[in-house]
């Protein structure tokens, strides 16, 4: 895993390459991860990390994205949460 203390120049390097990557999720590219570890080997301990943290992101997401009316369990937990939709006006609250 890699430091957590900030490295600003390492932020300089690594930042446009996450957003060229988020690009390419947008606009249906390569997204896939060994790609993305070839092309920035000097990024690969990083890069691993992200995608580690964007996987885990995603399968919390997955239920909500699906329109499913619960949220996903905690680790540790077989509960699910429901989620509570109120509607105000034109607007749907969450």
């Amino acid at each position: 895993m890699s430091d957590p203390r900030p490295n600003p120049a390492l932020d300089q390097r690594l930042d446009p390459v996450i957003a060229e990557y988020l690009e390419a999720v947008e606009r249906g590219g390569n997204t896939d991860p060994k790609h993305w570890l070839e092309r920035y080997p000097e990024l690969a301990s990083e890069l691993r990390d992200f995608f580690a943290t964007e996987a885990r992101f995603d399968r919390l997401v997955a239920p909500l994205r699906s329109g499913s009316p619960f949220l996903p369990t905690l680790p540790g937990t077989s509960a699910t949460v429901p989620i509570a939709v109120r509607n105000i006006k034109d607007y749907e609250l969450l």
